[in-house]
């Protein structure tokens, strides 16, 4: 019942349509963010988390085994990641598996 208001809720505010297995449901950002972790690394995986970043991201991916890959921004850019910024990472960090994507950032605020 629950997942299945939320899909009427985005079809009606939004005019999205979904099915009720499209939506997951958490207590929190965070065990979202820690649940997804979990599913898709492991090991040797490297997940690319943008600076300045929530204090949690980086342990979160390191209780997963993987490894933080600190990707640094900075204020004339906004703290926006810029595409060059991400190919060099990605390019340097070929075991890259995944990017964790706060947007709006917090704690800076800024929107991709």
């Amino acid at each position: 019942p629950l997942r299945q208001a939320i899909v009427d809720d985005l079809k009606r505010r939004k005019g999205l349509d979904y099915a009720p297995t499209d939506v997951v449901v958490g207590n929190g950002a965070k065990q979202c963010v820690y649940q997804g972790v979990l599913a898709v690394c492991g090991p040797g995986d490297g997940v690319i988390v943008p600076a300045p970043f929530w204090p949690s991201y980086p342990e979160m991916v390191a209780l997963a085994g993987a490894d933080p890959i600190i990707l640094e921004t900075n204020a004339k850019d906004g703290f926006l990641i810029t595409p060059e910024a991400l190919r060099q990472t990605l390019e340097s960090n070929p075991h890259s598996k995944l990017l964790i994507l706060c947007n709006p950032s917090n704690p800076t605020g800024g929107v991709h």
